[in-house]
């Protein structure tokens, strides 16, 4: 026996290159079930908050994308400009809202155009963004 060598240490058998492969592939099977669960996740988060804050307060900037709005679209903006609670805004720019949101009732009762639903809509839009606090003093 060598004079450096520990009878009481137990000899480990030297690993193969099989061995390796199986530790590699053992890995990656780990690293692969990571990103499945992580992309899985990552789909449902999208999904149920639409990948975006989904807290949004009166007067905050609101950015439009271009697109085809009909009548129901233009409903359901007027159904939520009931949800505003007017008394803590000043009576020009709360009759400014009521005024676009009038505008859009009549035009609702009638057949109209493309054009006049997107007016009116954005005369909506940007009469909710205008709505100006009440000085509380």
């Amino acid at each position: 026996m060598n004079k450096h060598t520990n009878p009481t240490i137990a000899k480990r058998p030297k690993k193969t290159h099989r061995d390796r492969g199986t530790e590699i592939g053992s890995v990656l099977v780990i690293l692969l079930a990571c990103v499945v669960i992580g992309g899985g996740i990552y789909f449902v988060w999208q999904n149920l908050s639409g990948g975006k804050s989904t807290t949004q307060k009166v007067g905050d900037t609101i950015t439009i994308k271009p697109q085809k709005l009909d009548k129901t679209q233009l409903k359901a903006l007027i159904d939520n400009t009931e949800s505003i609670n007017t008394e803590t805004y000043t009576d020009e720019s709360v009759n400014e809202l009521k005024a676009a949101v009038e505008k859009g009732n009549t035009l609702l009762r009638g057949v109209p155009g493309q054009d006049a639903i997107e007016e009116t809509y954005m005369e909506i839009v940007n009469a909710i963004q205008g709505l100006t606090k009440k000085d509380t003093q």
